[in-house]
């Protein structure tokens, strides 16, 4: 055989090997097209799309509501093919941060799914530790703005303004600082320093009627004296609140009882705390 029938047989030898090469690769891409394919038809299938929304553990926020919200944030696909309602790829941490947004009075929610088309959603709700109301004390109180905040001081919702002592009610007229659903109204820690220092005087049988969050560390306490009367105890930061309590209960419990085994009731008009262990005040 001479070299140019040799030549010949070499060149048809890799146009072959070339055209099956290319064969295989356009059939493998097409595998896996059909792979593809098969897969995503196969997450689209009714029963493994979330169609039941079963919402435990809320009492106030209306279930329909977190239904819908839940069902919205489904509706879109995953690069236009994988829909997110699939039980196996819902957005899950998506959804749960939506609701705590949407939904002041959640503190907590856990997601997970339930069955090959419904999900379970466990809400935790806050709970009311205190009220917080625009405005001053002595104020009409028809139409006033209050708002219940948990035991951070974390504002959840709007609440009517109540006259029983349910919660230690505190006042705030401020132009800088508005309260805000969804935030703070002031530092956590304080807040909580005032609720004890609250409890510490309530659990003395002392009687408040709520609080003023003044500017720079100024506060007014409000208590009943022995007539109901409202008698207001100044007080400010520069003292730690539980020596403020400790001065109070003292005078107080001095001063309602100082004629031996007979009780004397002492009505103010106010009591100066302001001072440390010198104590001012104004009777009625």
């Amino acid at each position: 055989m001479n070299r140019r029938s040799k030549t010949l047989e070499s060149l048809k030898f890799a146009q072959k090997k070339r055209k099956k090469i290319i064969l295989t690769t356009l059939l493998s891409f097409l595998c896996f097209i059909l792979a593809i394919l098969v897969i995503i038809l196969f997450f689209r299938l009714s029963f493994f799309q979330i169609s039941k929304i079963k919402v435990v553990g809320t009492l106030k926020i209306d279930i329909s509501s977190i239904e819908k919200d839940v069902f919205d944030e489904l509706l879109d696909d995953y690069a236009f093919y994988i829909p997110k309602s699939n039980t196996f790829f819902y957005p899950k941490e998506k959804i749960e941060n939506k609701l705590l947004r949407l939904h002041k009075e959640i503190d907590t929610v856990s997601i997970r799914r339930e069955g090959l088309s419904g999900i379970l959603i466990n809400i935790n709700e806050r709970k009311a530790e205190a009220l917080i109301c625009n405005g001053f004390f002595d104020e009409d109180n028809e139409g006033r703005e209050c708002f219940s905040v948990d035991k951070d001081g974390y504002v959840f919702e709007k609440s009517p303004f109540l006259f029983e002592e349910i919660f230690t009610r505190y006042y705030f007229n401020s132009m800088d600082n508005k309260i805000i659903l969804g935030t703070y109204f002031i530092d956590i820690d304080l807040f909580k320093q005032l609720q004890k220092f609250t409890k510490t005087i309530q659990e003395k049988n002392i009687s408040t009627n709520g609080i003023l969050i003044g500017e720079d560390g100024q506060y007014e306490l409000y208590i009943k004296n022995p007539d109901l009367s409202d008698c207001i105890v100044y007080f400010d930061d520069r003292v730690p609140f539980d020596k403020t309590a400790e001065n109070l209960i003292a005078f107080w419990n001095n001063s309602q009882n100082n004629s031996g085994n007979i009780k004397k009731q002492v009505n103010y008009d106010y009591i100066n705390l302001r001072f440390g262990n010198n104590i001012f005040y104004v009777t009625k």
